[in-house]
């Protein structure tokens, strides 16, 4: 049965669909965010939304679709050979192997901590093999879409209603008043975290499933506006609301990825070049947000954080989790390195994930897609490159789904925003301020 929920997301969909001008694959980028919630029912399992609108997508795309090497994006072999040796261990590897005991992915990871149960070919990897499929289908769409501005404005748009999502829980948890979850949340498939009412210390998922899958999505936003506000000056508001939407969903794994993403723009971005330049607006920023994190040290918030952060590693969850990574390892070396198969065991990362689902070669694989998509990113649209090393950062930490709808949207977006090899594009690499190399002529202040 289609959710009311879905049928928004139906009408939505269309509507893009009709309009054209990129529109559906922004609307894809806004269905992402909608882990928990289902647009359509069978039993006691749920359709995302975010498959559907892929669906259409690549129907959208089906003619414009070119499997040659020269009409496709860089990295996209690799792509091809990550589905292929995928698929395959999906198939083959809980045969080879069948009885290894696993973390089942169909029970949580405290369950799994207690019993695992033996491999065997399930409904599980033939399911997590078509996801797959649809989502390279979905980065090779679009990398031949057209580019146009609303594909921006849509990423804009599912920051802004992810944060009033979060600011309206929050709302509600400081006023008692109930929030309707269960229009969200919806996905029979998914055990959902649950939220004591009036604890306003109580970390808040959106429209996800838990909370870290909120952090996720926020980690990829703080990535994108971090990189527009040090290196552009832009997006300071956007920056600032990623910031306290993170404060509110608090989760560990993001934390510890945005101040990881925040050291590598600054590094790479310097306020200082060599012998005796500097660039006094970077400096100011990075003193100025260097004042955050003390800020928050040295005031009652660090108790809240701490909570979250520093103390839970002596919880039962953080066992869990350390306990199905260790064990995920376990079952990648006693299946030589080649992983139980696709959908056939559920750690807590998504290095754990790989090396026990698909093995060293797929890992490999999917590392060699992630760097071929970064490299070659239009000069202008950079921010879209920290926008997927965001989300990768944040899942090697606390997300271990290698289908995560989050982390293919950005690799098709930045698939999206791949600068053509052509002369045009290289020139304006080249005459960019990020590409290191600025001419006196421009309008910019290199040192700026």
């Amino acid at each position: 049965m289609p959710t009311v929920l879905g049928i928004l997301m139906l009408l939505g969909a269309g509507w893009c669909y009709w309009r054209g001008g990129g529109r559906l694959f922004g609307f894809l980028i806004f269905a992402s965010i909608f882990e928990a919630s289902s647009a359509l029912n069978l039993g006691s399992s749920g359709l995302q939304p975010y498959y559907f609108v892929a669906c259409l997508f690549i129907f959208s795309q089906w003619r414009h679709l070119k499997l040659s090497g020269k009409s496709l994006f860089p990295g996209a072999g690799f792509l091809l050979l990550f589905v292929c040796v995928a698929v395959t261990t999906a198939f083959v590897c809980p045969v080879l192997f069948a009885g290894l005991p696993v973390y089942s992915p169909t029970i949580s990871m405290d369950e799994g901590l207690r019993y695992q149960v033996p491999l065997a070919l399930g409904f599980s990897n033939i399911v997590q093999s078509c996801f797959l499929v649809l989502n390279a289908l979905v980065v090779i769409g679009a990398s031949q879409e057209k580019e146009t501005g609303r594909v921006d404005r849509f990423f804009d748009f599912t920051f802004y209603f992810l944060v009033c999502v979060l600011f309206v829980q929050f709302s509600c948890q400081l006023l008692g008043v109930p929030f309707p979850y269960s229009l969200l949340q919806n996905n029979p498939g998914y055990s959902m975290a649950t939220i004591a009412g009036g604890d306003v210390s109580a970390r808040l998922a959106g429209t996800f499933t838990e909370p870290s899958g909120a952090g996720l999505a926020l980690t990829i936003f703080f990535g994108a506006y971090f990189h527009q506000y040090y290196c552009r000056s832009r997006s300071l508001g956007k920056l600032v609301l990623a910031v306290v939407a993170l404060g509110i969903t608090r989760s560990s794994s993001s934390i510890i990825a945005v101040v990881i993403i925040a050291a590598f723009v600054i590094v790479g971005n310097p306020p200082f070049r060599f012998p005796w330049y500097i660039r006094p607006r970077r400096l100011l920023k990075v003193i100025v947000m260097s004042l955050v994190p003390i800020a928050v040290i040295f005031s009652s918030l660090r108790i809240v954080f701490s909570a979250q952060t520093t103390e839970k590693t002596g919880s039962e969850s953080f066992i869990s989790r350390v306990s199905a990574d260790l064990y995920a390892i376990h079952v990648a070396s006693v299946t030589h390195w080649l992983g139980a198969g696709l959908g056939s065991n559920r750690p807590s990362s998504l290095i754990a994930s790989l090396l026990s689902s698909v093995g060293v070669p797929g890992t490999i694989l999917l590392a060699g897609i992630l760097i071929c998509l970064a490299k070659p990113i239009d000069p202008r649209k950079l921010w879209v490159r920290w926008a997927m090393i965001a989300a990768v950062v944040d899942m090697c930490f606390g997300v271990p789904d290698i289908n995560q709808p989050l982390l293919w949207s950005m690799m098709a977006l930045a698939a999206h925003y791949t600068a053509r090899d052509s002369p045009s594009a290289r020139h304006a690499y080249l005459v960019s301020g990020e590409s290191g190399v600025v001419p006196y002529s421009s309008a910019e202040n290199p040192f700026s």
